[in-house]
This record gives C-alpha cells, structure tokens and sequence, in this order.
C-alpha cells in the first residue's frame, strides 16, 4: 500500500482584557489549511469569542450579607465555528480516485486479470466541516470553596458535513464524489458538583458528581423523498435504526388466519417474531419498518467519584453509568445454534409461555429460507441502561522511618480494580457489554476486569 503524507498548516491568535478580574473578555482564531480540498477551499477561517463576570468580585454582591457563603459566582458565554477537514479514508475530495484490485475477463478464455478500479469522483468545491458552538454556564464555589458547581448549557450546529449524497441513483454509473451537505444539530446540559471537607486532624474526604444530557437531531442528510415520511433519517437522532415494530409472537391460530399480517415470501411458524403491519397493507414488508424507539447511544450520562483519607490510608472509588438508549443483539451474539445454547434460550417460545418468551420457538434455520425471527426488530432491542463500579482504589503512604535508610522522599503501597461490578438489564438475559456498539454480534475485546498491585517510589 502507498501511504501518502497529509500536509497541514495552521495559524492561530487570542486577545484577550480582564478588567479588575471583575470583567472577562477574549477573541481569538484559527487559520488552517490541509491539502485535503482544492486549491480556493484549503484554508478556513474559524474565529471564537467568549466573556465572563464575576458577580463576586462587585461591590454591591460582597455588602450583601444573605450571601457571604458564596465565595465566588461567576457566568461566562462563548461563540465560536470550528472545522474539520476530516473525509474519512479519502486523501483527498477533488481528485478522482484509482484503487488496485479487483478483476475482468477478457476474451473466450475467461481468465482472470487484476487490474486498476476506478474509485469516486473528484469533487473541487468540497471544503471543511464546520460547527457553530454557543455555551452560557455559571461556576460558583462557596462555604470556604468546600463546595463547587459547574453548569452550562449548549447548543451546537455541525453543518457542511462531509457526505455521500442520497438522492443521486445508482445508474449514475460511477461512485459519487464527496458532499457538503449534512447537518446535525446538537442541544444539552452539563452539570458537575464537588465537595470536599475534613473532619478533625486526621480524615478527610471528597465527593464529585457529573450529569450530562445530550440530544441530537439529524437536520439533513440529502436523503430522498420516501413515499413512507416514517422512514425518513431526517429528524430523527443519530444511531436509530430502521426496525420492524415486534408486537408478539405468532400463534397456530394468526398462521391460519388470512387477516393477519405476515411475510409474503417466508416462512412462518408459531412461535415466530411477530411484527406490526405498520402500513395496513395486509403483509409484512420494507414499508413497515420505522425508526421505532430510542437512538444506540446514550442521551444522559453520569459518573461518581468519592473517597475518603485516614492518616496514611486512602480509599477511592469511582461509578459511571449512562441511561436512555437501546442496544440490539444479533447473530452469534444470541442465536440460538450459531454457538453455545444460553440460559435465554430455555426461555424460548413454548404455547404456555406465549408473549411472556424471551426467544422466538427454537429451530434450526432453513438454508436459504429466512423467518421473522432474522428480521431487525425492536424485540432485539433491550435497554443499554447501565450504572458500572469502573475502578477502586486503596493507597498505604508508608512511615517516613521506614524508608529513609533508602534515602526515599516517598513510598506507597496500593491495590486497585477495574471495571469490578455493572448492574444492567443486558447481563440477564444478553452476554453483552453495555458499552458495545449495537447491531455487533460479538465484541472483538470485551472489558476486562483487572487488579493491580503496586509500590510507588520516589527519589
């Protein structure tokens, strides 16, 4: 493979004027370049501007007694565009690309030759992504700064988005350059609180916590006109999928019976996935799947961090978990017969069960013949949901005494945890980590859970 060196070049500067530490502004922007777009678009500009006050700092905020446990109380805003010259595995936009590879056949014999393949089209007008950041947020700390608060609140525009296009049909002939086209907007909140104190001479302790919600829409992605709007990516999340809506499981009964929705073309047992008739057309097909359900990554996250000191001990521990989205569980990851059988699959479709199964009827697939159990649906999707113990840690700071013979300054002596203990709805019934990527079958490395046990020295 010819590995070809990507040229950059950036330029970048800041003013900023602080008034009395009362009155907080600052200007500042980046001109860089990349020889990843054409000649007239390798440089953009991306200018930013930010201002604090610091309330605490006035006059009238320190006379006012009511508040004198508030040691400093400051709101802060920034405006800015950043960009990205980010286009994936391409080098570049506005070359036409050749790959080697591939193969034809030339003549009666047929052979076999491995030759050049022609690769996207050159685009000369596509240019840098770009998103526009707007941020207001207030710090505050108070009684004696034991206590901190971090909030802000964003709102973030990623525009020009470096895409194929959509609309552009397959008889074009060739593969379609690189666009300037989407565009997603991004709207959330971060919070963050800390507190830190000391109880007499000898402990001390610490808590930290941090929430963030997050919520993204896809503006536009040049997708074209669907005849069904339920299908449409644009205004909907990224990382939602196009399902089938599973309401049940097919009976003897729904199998017989001509008014109830099914496949045209497959198989139907009892015991089989059923799926809503999302159209009313009488058969299950492409046209009833939709965009049901929440997004593959997580809307809200939040982590803990808490410990305490006790003299020469410290203990120290940490929690992180995320909520608010789906996971989706295919192939070797829970089919029945692609691996070992799990505890899930004694909870397959039985009559007595009925929609109380946790797995469609088992049976060995059919070479060839698909079943609604093989369709993507929103049976497969079960709640990411998950709050993780990521690591603890227990220090000993050794006794001076002990080591000075070695002409140490300092020596600990420490034992720690990862990744020890999740609670999630996945682990009952999925082996399946949280934090995978949904619609994987499988998890190339999963978490391990690690122990450690160290000396730290110092000289």
């Amino acid at each position: 493979k010819n590995y070809i060196p990507a040229n950059t070049r950036g330029y970048a500067g800041r003013i900023g004027y602080d008034y009395k530490q009362k009155y907080l502004l600052e200007f500042n922007g980046a001109y860089n370049g990349t020889d990843a777009f054409s000649t007239g678009n390798t440089y953009g500009f991306f200018p930013a501007v930010s201002a604090g006050w610091n309330i605490s700092e006035e006059s009238f905020f320190k006379s006012f007694q009511p508040l004198k446990w508030i040691n400093n109380l400051k709101i802060r805003s920034s405006y800015g565009i950043v960009g990205s010259d980010d286009i994936g595995n391409a080098q570049t936009t506005y070359l036409h690309e050749y790959r080697e590879g591939g193969s034809a056949s030339f003549g009666e014999t047929h052979k076999a030759y491995t030759g050049i393949l022609e690769g996207n089209l050159g685009n000369d007008d596509v240019t840098w992504e770009k998103e526009r950041k707007f941020n207001i947020g207030t710090d505050i700390s108070a009684f004696n700064s034991r206590l901190s608060i971090t909030a802000d609140y964003f709102d973030h525009l990623r525009y020009d988005i470096i895409t194929a296009r959509g609309t552009m049909s397959s008889m074009f002939g060739a593969a379609i350059p690189m666009v300037n086209m989407g565009e997603v907007k991004n709207r959330g909140y971060e919070l963050e609180l800390s507190f830190r104190d000391k109880i007499g001479r000898n402990f001390g302790y610490f808590v930290n916590g941090n929430f963030a919600y997050v919520k993204n829409t896809v503006l536009n992605r040049d997708e074209p006109v669907l005849p069904n709007p339920w299908q449409q990516a644009t205004g909907n999340s990224i990382g939602q999928i196009l399902v089938y809506n599973w309401i049940g499981f097919y009976t003897a009964d729904d199998i017989a019976n001509e008014n109830v929705a099914k496949p045209s073309a497959d198989v139907v047992r009892p015991g089989d996935l059923k799926l809503e008739d999302y159209n009313k057309d009488g058969v299950i097909d492409d046209n009833d799947r939709g965009y049901f359900g929440l997004p593959n990554y997580p809307t809200t996250s939040y982590a803990l961090t808490m410990g305490f000191n006790f003299r020469k001990f410290n203990v120290s521990a940490m929690f992180q978990g995320a909520k608010d989205f789906y996971l989706r569980g295919v192939a070797g990851a829970i089919q029945a017969f692609s691996s070992n059988l799990q505890p899930l699959h004694r909870q397959s479709w039985t009559p007595e069960l009925g929609d109380n199964a946790k797995y469609p009827v088992l049976s060995q697939k059919v070479t060839g013949v698909s079943a609604p159990a093989d369709f993507p649906s929103t049976f497969w999707f079960i709640p990411g949901d998950f709050i993780r113990l990521k690591n603890v840690e227990i220090g000993y700071q050794l006794p001076k005494n002990w080591f000075n013979l070695f002409r140490l300054q300092n020596a600990r002596i420490y034992a720690t945890g990862y990744n020890l203990i999740t609670w999630s709805k996945l682990t009952k019934l999925y082996q399946f980590d949280p934090e995978a990527s949904s619609g994987n079958d499988r998890v190339s490395y999963p978490p391990q859970r690690t122990y450690n046990l160290g000396v730290s020295l110092t000289f």
